[in-house]
């Protein structure tokens, strides 16, 4: 195109060559001879005039030609503009135009369709028969037959048509055209377009085969815009279930047909929005057209599109399936809850059926029996002739009934007490047996565990036995420590001695404390502690029962931990834990226990596992070896009484059921982690105090003194007596002493307006401690009594009104002063 400026000399030329023109055709043809004759017949008409008329004729036609001119050039400019923007929008749309001249045949592309069929300029025939060419093979017959009749039938047409790349590539051509004719109507030329619809194509095929898939579905879907209240589309499963149109359904919401709670609905609909959850699921009863109802079960998710919310729902109806379980119950349920196990195979024993507690009993799943015999359970234990016998009894059409030994799917052997019963149709074939089996285990182990207990009670027996006569000896060395040490010059060699001894007292105690425990003589004596402390000592007591070839490692947290708990069963506990480490590492290379406490703060995962601890925090203790592990199916079992992996004679298996009882009493939990080859951990939860200002209570403080005041001491063992006695006076008490209850009585009576506290042993000859007490109560309800024993603890309980104080052999001076000023300060 051309620059404004140099449009005007252009201009200018142009009519300077007009006027020259113009002047040249006048003299070629002799206009202004015939000009000069009409003046001549005119004589009014002047040369001047002539030459004027003449000018102003070439004047106006330079001045029509320039016009004309300008506006040609600007038609042109508009038409290169239009043409630039129809060849651009061509481009976008992936469209080209042709036409045709149906004369010559000759054709002519757009550059837009070399584009769209890939093909060079230089390599396209340019006629009717080139395009035919390019056309997929099996498409070209349907073109040629839809453009004739076009043109015959003088209509436009429009078809969608295939082209076959060089590549392979198919691609999806929409094509429109129409033809010009004469005013005879016969044709002249056809023009039209061509536009590449494959992607447009895939995404309508994608589109289909979707739609295809969600009207298919046995669900229904719904998908719903809150923002217009109403559903903006279903699937055809919908229409069918609730007997509504399209149209209808796109009129509701789901409160038209759902017999759900409003305001649950849009709960869920608020949980969606916020994030909380991802999906919606909703139980309830759709009601339809004709006003029947079925019941469904939905899912609901939500999702943006365009940046507006939908949501959408899936639907299924459950009739059938909640009408085949109805009937699947109620032709089974006698059959699934019976305790016994239920087989069913036939008549070649492949069976066909088992009940729950078959899986139960075995540890065989359904699906890995069924299509199996009972071969699978054969332990061996059973020889040929007791299965001929068996098959004999069953095959005659008889009901066999025995006993035998199985296996579990673990390899366990269980005895069991079993009948089959042959199942006949109506000609009296046998199609079917059914085999009934229960497990003696339990009946076997109950027995077993009757005659354990027998022998532990005799035990029980012979341990609080031993232990009364064991603590009055100890009860008398520690007296006599005591006295001995008051009498000792300041820093003579031998205190150190005598602080031994009495340390060693009380350790024997201890033990004999635990015994009681273990023997469950004992009562429990919930305090509040140190747990630190605690570990630290213990870690110290029992490292003696650790070989040395075993490394014992011990850790114990900074944090200070109190806890409400019974000491001494607590180092039951660790000791039985330590016990179990060490023998687990019999036999094992670089045998390792690791003790260790920590505080541990309750997430919601350990909320989830221990669903009925309460408490925020708890101290963790575990116990862990390296040694052979546990197996998975055992675990269960580890804290069941008598159950144990030891050999016969190694262990009672009561160890970890009397852990599992005082972290019970303690209100923890306890976990097993383990793994065969590998090792096992023990991880104890204790609940941990939430009182800052709980005193310690392990540790010594300074001992109690008397003021002269009057103690009535009454015990059997002359050696308690004595060694008691000698104390009391120590601490700055006046005794007087008494072997049994009748004597003390007596001395009671004589001197109880002297007698400021009663200290009795309770199981004494002739009248016992608490016999005793209750006759003086009889005198004076309110005399402060402290009671000794060395025997069961529980022995006391209904038996006394709870103004007594226990103190159990042997007790420390520290104990019994503090028992006595106590007494002293509130009786």
């Amino acid at each position: 195109m051309s620059k404004p400026g140099n449009k005007t000399g252009q201009d200018i030329v142009m009519a300077a060559v007009s006027v020259l023109l113009i002047w040249a055709i006048a003299s070629a043809f002799d206009l202004f001879e015939l000009l000069i004759q009409f003046m001549h017949s005119h004589e009014s008409w002047e040369l001047d005039d002539l030459v004027m008329a003449v000018f102003l004729v070439s004047l106006a036609s330079v001045w029509f030609s320039y016009r004309r001119g300008k506006e040609k050039i600007a038609l042109t400019e508009q038409l290169q503009v239009q043409q630039l923007f129809l060849a651009r929008a061509q481009q976008v749309a992936v469209m080209g135009n042709w036409e045709l001249d149906l004369a010559t045949n000759q054709l002519k592309w757009s550059d837009q369709l070399f584009d769209i069929f890939e093909i060079e300029k230089t390599q396209f025939g340019g006629s009717y028969e080139a395009f035919l060419d390019a056309i997929h093979p099996q498409d070209r017959k349907t073109v040629s037959r839809v453009y004739q009749a076009s043109v015959s039938d003088h209509s436009s047409y429009h078809l969608v048509h295939r082209l076959l790349m060089a590549d392979g590539r198919i691609k999806f051509i929409s094509e429109h055209g129409e033809t010009d004719y004469d005013s005879q109507g016969n044709p002249l030329r056809s023009c039209g377009t061509a536009q590449d619809i494959t992607s447009q194509r895939e995404i309508e095929h994608e589109l289909q085969r979707s739609r295809f898939a969600l009207d298919s579905s046995p669900d229904a879907f719904f998908i719903f815009d809150p923002k217009l209240g109403r559903f903006v589309d279903v699937n055809n499963t919908a229409c069918e279930q609730l007997g509504y149109s399209r149209e209808d359904l796109l009129e509701m919401n789901p409160l038209s047909f759902a017999s759900v709670d409003p305001d649950v609905l849009e709960g869920i609909l608020q949980q969606l929005q916020t994030g909380e959850i991802e999906v919606g699921r909703s139980e309830c009863r759709y009601r339809r057209k004709d006003g029947s109802e079925f019941p469904v079960e939905s899912l609901v998710r939500r999702f943006e599109m365009d940046g507006e919310v939908f949501f959408v729902a899936i639907a299924r109806d459950v009739s059938s399936r909640l009408k085949s379980e109805a009937l699947i119950r109620q032709l089974s349920t006698a059959i699934q809850q019976s305790v016994e196990s239920v087989m069913v195979t036939d008549v070649d024993a492949v069976i066909e059926y088992v009940n729950p507690a078959f899986t139960r009993i075995t540890g065989y799943s359904y699906d890995e029996v069924i299509g199996k015999t009972p071969a699978v359970l054969n332990s061996g234990a059973q020889g040929s002739d007791f299965y001929k016998q068996l098959w004999d009894t069953t095959l005659s059409g008889k009901v066999w009934h025995g006993s035998l030994t199985d296996k579990r799917q673990n390899g366990e052997y269980y005895p069991a007490l079993m009948t089959i019963i042959p199942i006949k149709d109506e000609q009296d074939n046998i199609t079917h047996f059914v085999s009934l089996q229960q497990d003696m285990s339990d009946y076997n182990k109950l027995e077993s565990q009757f005659l354990q207990a027998q022998k532990m009670e005799a035990m029980g027996t012979l341990v609080g036995g031993i232990a009364h006569d064991f603590n009055n000896v100890i009860a008398a060395i520690q007296g006599n420590a005591y006295l001995a040490r008051m009498k000792q010059e300041e820093g003579f060699k031998s205190s150190e001695k005598m602080q031994n001894i009495d340390r060693l007292c009380t350790l024997a105690g201890d033990m004999v404390r635990q015994l009681l425990t273990f023997a469950r003589k004992d009562h429990v004596d919930m305090k509040a502690f140190n747990i630190n402390v605690f570990m630290k000592e213990a870690y110290k007591l029992t490292r003696a029962a650790i070989p040395e070839n075993i490394e014992y490692q011990s850790s114990v947290c900074s944090e200070n931990l109190m806890i409400n708990g019974d000491s001494t069963q607590l180092q039951q506990m660790l000791m039985n834990l330590l016990n179990n480490a060490r023998d687990a590492l019999d036999g094992i290379a670089n045998p390792l226990i690791c003790c260790k406490l920590e505080l541990l703060t309750a997430d919601a995962s350990f909320k989830a596992k221990h669903a009925d601890l309460q408490a925020k925090q708890y101290a963790h203790i575990m116990v862990s070896d390296n040694g052979h592990g546990i197996e998975q199916y055992r675990i269960e079992k580890v804290f069941e009484p008598f159950f144990t992996t030891k050999g016969a004679g190694k262990g009672t298996g009561l160890g970890l059921a009397m852990v599992y009882g005082a972290v019970q009493t303690h209100q923890g939990a306890i976990d097993v982690e383990s793994e065969v080859g590998v090792g096992t951990t023990m991880h104890i939860y204790l609940p941990v105090m939430q009182k800052k200002a709980v005193k310690e209570l392990i540790g010594q403080s300074e001992i109690s003194k008397g003021q002269g005041q009057l103690v009535l001491l009454v015990d059997d063992d002359e050696n308690v007596r004595q060694a008691t006695g000698g104390v009391l006076k120590a601490l700055g008490y006046k005794v007087m002493v008494a072997s049994n209850g009748s004597e003390a009585f007596d001395c009671y009576n004589e001197h109880r307006q002297d007698i400021a506290v009663i200290i009795s042993d309770i199981i004494m000859p002739r009248v016992g401690g608490i016999d005793l007490v209750r006759q003086i109560r009889e005198i004076d309800e309110h005399v402060p009594v402290i009671f000794i024993t060395g025997y069961d603890n529980n022995a006391l309980q209904g038996n006394r009104d709870g103004r007594e104080v226990v103190l159990s052999k042997p007790f420390t001076i520290q104990e019994l002063s503090e028992a006595i000023n106590a007494k002293l300060m509130t009786d």
